[in-house]
């Protein structure tokens, strides 16, 4: 009596799965010890659910496969965008080592790093070089020229006679001519011209500082200092008119004379009104002077418990020491900008560029007396009636007055 093969749903499952997969009955059979028949009678049974398993592992495997294959695509681009970030990091420490912003140091630099096998493109990118650049530099590389360190010192010089006078000489001439009263406070472009003229020398002036020096007879440089004080513009705030004020001049252009006039203009921070102005051919620190004192009057600051403040830039008007004696006897504080900082003076240039647009580009003056008519009626316009957007669309005068009398908040300004 044969001996029957008894085994679970499961493993029954797994040996048509056997079959499903492409081996062949009776293999799988002789395999694992059972009948081909009962095999048979299992496929047939089991066959689709079998079949349908398989198919889901398989879309599982795949969509597993694939998650795997971006986890690794991103994680290799993390590890790139990684390594470009530190190689920039490297490469921006070379290149800050020196300042110098030239296109031929960038690429001087770039180009060990290009030798190290990093990639070209990248390394460019970082560099700031184009890429046209460096092919370009491949096939035509810079030379450098050997210094000859200039001429020799020929040890003479050549007079009207066509005679070669030895250094030596001419040292002596030097000598001769600081030793008289008259020549011994003249510097070395003087000498020059007395050489030429007393002695008939073909020399030049760069000749005879050298010799000079070579004596020791230079006199020191002399140092441009200005002795007037120089106090900063400070962050403020402004609450209240004639608080701060600020001033600066604009040049005008007449066309009818090929000429340009000068406007000096002041403005009060607070109400925006164009306090103080002076136009004129010429303008030097004594309209300066005349313009603020015009002002201090109009204004009343004489009487105000607050110290008025003016802030100007570094015009020559301005730094004059004439003008600081004037605003210590004023009694009011000047302040001066730093170079190169318009913005500390916002309100004036702001003004300037309103009078370039609404002015000067929408006239062509003729004379300066067409143009001094124009500046004083548009100046009239502008504080009596243009609005302004800051000042709740009023004109500055009557912003003013509407502050003097009690009608509006007034705003604090912070610059």
């Amino acid at each position: 009596m044969k001996r029957r093969f008894f085994c679970n749903e499961d493993k029954k499952k797994e040996y048509v799965g056997l079959v499903v997969s492409g081996y062949r009955t009776e293999h799988v059979a002789r395999e694992h010890g059972m009948s081909p028949s009962a095999l048979r009678e299992w496929v047939r049974q089991y066959w689709d659910e079998v079949e349908a398993d398989m198919v889901k592992k398989k879309q599982q495997a795949d969509q597993l496969a694939k998650e795997t294959q971006d986890l690794q695509k991103k994680y290799e681009q993390a590890m790139k965008m990684l390594g470009e970030k530190e190689l920039e990091i490297a490469i921006l420490r070379d290149l800050v080592k020196k300042n110098d912003s030239t296109v031929e140091f960038r690429l001087q630099v770039a180009l060990p790093w290009i030798a190290a096998g990093y990639a070209i493109r990248t390394v460019l990118r970082i560099c700031g070089v184009p890429r046209s650049t460096y092919y370009y530099r491949l096939k035509h590389p810079l030379t450098k020229h050997a210094s000859k360190g200039g001429r020799p010192i020929p040890g003479y010089s050549w007079n009207n006679r066509s005679e070669k006078v030895p250094d030596g000489r001419i040292k002596g001439y030097i000598r001769n001519l600081l030793a008289r009263e008259e020549e011994s406070t003249y510097g070395y472009r003087k000498l020059t011209k007395c050489l030429r003229r007393r002695y008939g020398l073909c020399i030049n002036k760069k000749k005879v500082y050298r010799l000079c020096k070579a004596l020791g007879v230079l006199k020191p440089q002399r140092e441009i200092t200005n002795r007037v004080p120089r106090k900063l513009a400070n962050n403020r705030e402004v609450t209240g008119p004639n608080q701060l004020w600020q001033m600066d001049i604009k040049y005008g252009y007449v066309t009818g004379k090929r000429r340009h006039f000068y406007l000096a203009s002041i403005i009060d921070v607070f109400d925006r009104c164009i306090v103080a102005y002076h136009r004129g051919k010429a303008c030097d620190t004594q309209d300066i002077k005349r313009i603020v004192h015009h002002g201090l009057l109009k204004r009343g600051v004489f009487e105000a418990d607050q110290r008025l403040v003016i802030r100007t830039d570094n015009g020559p008007q301005f730094i004059s020491n004439a003008f600081h004696v004037y605003s210590e006897e004023m009694g009011f504080e000047h302040e001066r900008t730093p170079n190169k900082t318009p913005n500390k003076n916002a309100y004036i240039e702001s003004f300037h560029s309103i009078l370039e647009r609404d002015c000067y580009q929408r006239n062509s003056f003729e004379t300066y007396e067409h143009a001094f008519t124009a500046v004083d009626r548009f100046i009239r316009f502008y504080n009596e009636r243009r609005m302004h957007g800051s000042l709740h669309d009023l004109a500055p005068a009557e912003y003013l007055r509407q502050y003097e009398l009690g009608l509006l908040e007034p705003q604090k300004i912070a610059l």
